[in-house]
């Protein structure tokens, strides 16, 4: 086999993600370019310290309580966390975290790589104002509206008063207008 002339420490900077590992006592000892420009720190800054001594209390105490989950079911575990950037502002993460061991296989720490997922949380927000936005005004509508597709049948149907329709909401979909209406219509 031959050897790669890249570090392991050049490759893991190179990544657009933050990495970073952690002892069994929670301290940094390891944390990738990415990781620092992350958390607005230098690398000196973070490495011998704690979340605690990094973040405060309170969101300490959370990420302590994933990096348990990890040492203590010896496994990866995912979780989301909002933390601080670094100029005063807040991101959303979704950070994986994984046990690390030794080469005799003792669990000697944790590695984490983050994926920054502010911008696609903004997105959601902003889907769920819209339906609900698009739910009300379907609400005002004083008339029926049906969806229906290709082969006629009903996809949605909205009613500002559910007695108007021929048959309970949940009747209609799926079926088509010959399937729902009495055959005498």
């Amino acid at each position: 086999m031959t050897e790669s002339p890249i570090t392991h420490t050049a490759l893991l900077d190179s990544l657009a993600a933050p990495v970073c590992a952690k002892d069994l006592n929670g301290q940094y000892t390891y944390v990738n370019d990415m990781a620092c420009i992350m958390l607005g720190r230098q690398r000196d800054e973070i490495l011998g310290r704690t979340d605690c001594a990094l973040f405060g209390d309170s969101l300490a105490s959370r990420l302590e309580a994933c990096d348990a989950r990890v040492l203590r079911s010896d496994s990866q575990v995912a979780c989301e966390f909002v933390l601080p950037d670094g100029s005063g502002g807040e991101r959303c993460y979704w950070i994986v975290k994984q046990p690390l061991h030794d080469t005799h296989g003792a669990l000697v720490g944790l590695a984490g790589i983050a994926t920054d997922i502010t911008d696609r949380k903004q997105q959601e927000l902003e889907l769920v104002a819209l339906k609900n936005k698009f739910a009300a005004t379907l609400q005002a509508l004083p008339d029926l509206m049906f969806e229906v597709d290709l082969e006629g049948r009903y996809i949605d149907c909205h009613a500002c008063q559910e007695s108007l329709l021929v048959a309970p909401r949940d009747d209609l979909i799926g079926r088509t207008v010959h399937e729902v209406l009495p055959p005498d219509v």
